[in-house]
């Protein structure tokens, strides 16, 4: 009985130690490099004024981890957006325009951060620049605006090794001038998105 017990005590603690090898492996590396891609079917009036509009971005990704341990780690994001366009009504039809942006300040919440699959609160800022103005191609407008999300929210799966993932998510993304022109009409965007990143 003694023996057992033994056995037992052993296969239990090295299970359980196996286990936590493995929680704490995702991932284990400091840098992400990403490709993700956004499209918003509607946008909303919660600062912005306009609305019936359309946007589609495709961007590049570098994460860094600013703090791990612990049931939430905390990532600084680097978005750089080549392709950003924007479907927007005018006085006769709509038209397509297009441009690309950089959010240089983001930052990202991780919750289970041993788990492969990870939920994630985020928040980022930039700007964009586009060939006409957005969101209103009229006189008031500016090729140059501001962007930030009132929120992001979303999870991302690990592959078993911790240095590949998959992400999903939604955010709300305003897009304005700031009040650099006389008009500044403003849009707000219900993007959902998708990417892939891997880690080193």
């Amino acid at each position: 009985m003694g023996n057992k017990l033994w056995i037992v005590t052993i296969a239990f603690l090295c299970g359980s130690t196996l286990l936590r090898a493995q929680e704490s492996s995702y991932p284990q590396q400091l840098n992400e490099f990403g490709l993700w891609g956004g499209y918003a079917p509607l946008s909303s009036q919660l600062l912005g004024t306009t609305s019936d509009h359309q946007l589609i971005d495709i961007g590049l990704r570098y994460g860094r981890v600013l703090k791990a341990g612990g049931n939430v780690k905390i990532d600084y994001t680097l978005d750089i957006i080549p392709v950003e366009s924007m479907r927007q009504p005018t006085s006769a039809r709509h038209e397509i325009v297009y441009g690309g942006g950089i959010s240089p300040v983001g930052f990202r919440f991780d919750f289970m951060p041993r788990s492969r699959s990870q939920l994630f609160v985020a928040w980022t800022a930039g700007f964009v620049s586009s060939v006409r103005p957005i969101p209103i191609d009229e006189h008031g407008g500016t090729q140059f605006n501001f962007t930030f999300d009132y929120f992001q929210m979303g999870f991302r799966r690990f592959n078993a090794r911790g240095n590949r993932a998959w992400m999903f998510g939604y955010k709300i993304q305003h897009i304005s001038n700031a009040y650099r022109s006389n008009v500044n009409p403003g849009v707000d965007e219900n993007v959902f998105f998708a990417g892939y990143s891997f880690y080193r």
